[in-house]
């Protein structure tokens, strides 16, 4: 399953010091763990931290497409996890 499959693109218009904060915290998770996180994933996280199961629930009875959209988001995220397990570096003690 390919990226474009299961992402789509908005354009959201910020203030420019909500910006430079985005690209802070980006550069702040990667400076301590090592990641490779950018702003739309920062935000990506955040927004999914914000979906209770139960507004999930619901969006999905509502709408076919989102159950049909998140599903394969859930798909393709554990595939993803499932590649960056495979290919991490091994740290000998």
């Amino acid at each position: 399953m390919r990226k474009r499959d299961v992402y789509r693109r908005i354009t959201v218009t910020l203030p420019t010091f909500a910006i430079l904060m985005l690209r802070r915290f980006a550069k702040r998770r990667n400076e301590k763990d090592g990641s490779a996180e950018t702003v739309s994933t920062v935000l990506e996280s955040w927004i999914l931290a914000l979906f209770s199961a139960r507004e999930l629930t619901k969006a999905g009875k509502e709408s076919p497409e989102f159950t049909r959209a998140a599903d394969a988001w859930i798909r393709w995220e554990a595939q993803e996890r499932a590649g960056r397990r495979s290919t991490a570096k091994r740290v000998k003690p």
